[in-house]
């Protein structure tokens, strides 16, 4: 079994542990346990934020099932194609959990460690979405971070130029014309760039836990639940059910 096919699998068993099988209180995936934080608000209303984050989930426990089943191989074209697929995946529940934040007004410094890695997903979505003088680069390698030995030798190499997170905090955090110029001048028909990317398993882990302590910010806190219900759940919508 060769390795990028392992952290596949890796990724898809904690995914899956981790977001649908674990032990929530009414026995709902992750997501979905969010409802516990409404029922007091209503008897016969349905809230919508448990639905749209769990459509995402469902989207991404799909994608890894598909993945693991496919024949990948260590190429560099494979591991570029899986990581930037799963990684959008993520990025599009990352995007509703700030959208969510920002309605409760979480302050950003709130739990910075445990949802940084929300960040991360940001950071390297962005330096895809928005590549700069990346494109400016010939065939670009891509590897894995806990590739110990192989990036051990990578940064030996004087000649190659690596990208990995602090690269892209440094380029990729804003729009700034220095460093754009830097940036140009460190990348432009470059033949020996690197690109040091997360560790799927431990990308996954830590956006999981990362999930798992957002949706008990919610449960847990008064204020949040009042907001967000007041935005997020329609009364009465299984009489309209009954209607149609």
């Amino acid at each position: 079994m060769d390795y990028l096919k392992r952290r596949i699998e890796n990724s898809r068993e904690i995914f899956k542990k981790k977001m649908l099988e674990c032990e929530t209180e009414d026995g709902d995936t992750l997501m979905c346990s969010i409802n516990q934080a409404f029922g007091e608000f209503h008897t016969n209303g349905h809230n919508c934020l448990g639905c749209n984050l769990q459509e995402d989930v469902d989207w991404i426990e799909s994608f890894l099932e598909q993945a693991n089943a496919e024949n990948y191989f260590v190429a560099g074209i494979h591991i570029e194609y899986f990581f930037k697929t799963y990684l959008f995946h993520l990025y599009l529940l990352t995007e509703k959990i700030f959208e969510i934040k920002k309605i409760i007004g979480l302050p950003v410094s709130y739990k910075e460690n445990e949802f940084e890695i929300f960040r991360t997903i940001k950071l390297w979505a962005n330096f895809f979405k928005h590549p700069k003088a990346f494109i400016l680069t010939h065939h670009p390698e891509y590897y894995f971070d806990n590739q110990t030995n192989e990036i051990c030798k990578l940064v030996e190499n004087n000649d190659n130029k690596i990208i990995d997170l602090k690269f892209i905090k440094k380029y990729y955090s804003g729009e700034d014309r220095n460093k754009y110029k830097n940036l140009t001048g460190e990348l432009r028909n470059n033949s020996n760039v690197k690109v040091i990317l997360p560790s799927i398993d431990i990308l996954t882990q830590d956006f999981c836990n990362a999930c798992a302590i957002f949706i008990e910010v919610i449960k847990e806190n008064k204020a949040y639940k009042e907001i967000l219900n007041d935005l997020t759940t329609l009364e009465n919508y299984f009489d309209y059910e009954d209607i149609e």
